[in-house]
């Protein structure tokens, strides 16, 4: 690919971003209407506020752990998740106040502050994903329905819906070995051939 094709892909890129950006008076400030989508299909919105010093303050005002909470994804009253977004945060150089992500930006400085923002909220809702319903259904999902598996030959794991978190043990007779078996026939107790 030539590099004259790619600076114009670049520019048709920027140009695209531009027109897809759109900016709303909102009080004493800006909302700002980027061109990235939640997880529900939303586009992403931030609040831009110039302070008496001149600086900008850039927050989705909540928004964004509002949503998480309300769709059962418990960030603040957990600590696990509560670190995992911390760790999220601080990787953008965002800061959090309350159940709001927000960054302090000079002129200079902004439009990099900004993009961050947009990213670290982007990552923040990806939290989601660490419901309990939602993992137990990748879980299901990669393991099969109604998970079962023998255990050091004596015990089954059953995970259900039923009761959520939580596994029951059935002890089990272990199986018998027959002869010089490989493992799996020795596992289900029947005989093979010789190869």
């Amino acid at each position: 690919m030539l590099i004259d094709e790619t600076k114009n892909i670049l520019d048709e890129y920027a140009q695209w971003i531009r027109d897809m950006m759109h900016a709303i008076p909102s009080g004493d400030g800006v909302k700002i209407a980027g061109p990235m989508l939640n997880r529900n299909n939303d586009f992403m919105t931030v609040y831009m506020e110039k302070t008496p010093t001149g600086d900008y303050v850039v927050t989705d005002l909540g928004e964004t752990i509002e949503d998480l909470e309300f769709s059962g994804c418990t960030i603040l009253k957990s600590q696990g998740r509560l670190d995992k977004l911390s760790t999220v945060l601080r990787s953008y150089g965002v800061e959090r106040k309350a159940d709001e992500i927000l960054v302090k930006a000079s002129r200079s400085d902004l439009v990099l502050k900004m993009n961050m923002l947009f990213q670290a909220m982007a990552s923040v809702d990806d939290l989601f994903f660490t419901t309990t319903e939602t993992v137990r259904d990748l879980f299901e999902e990669e393991s099969g329905a109604g998970f079962s598996r023998t255990i050091s030959g004596r015990s089954k794991v059953h995970l259900s819906r039923e009761n959520p978190g939580s596994c029951k043990s059935l002890i089990s007779p272990s199986p018998k070995r027959v002869g010089n078996q490989n493992d799996s026939s020795r596992l289900l107790g029947t005989r093979t051939s010789p190869t």
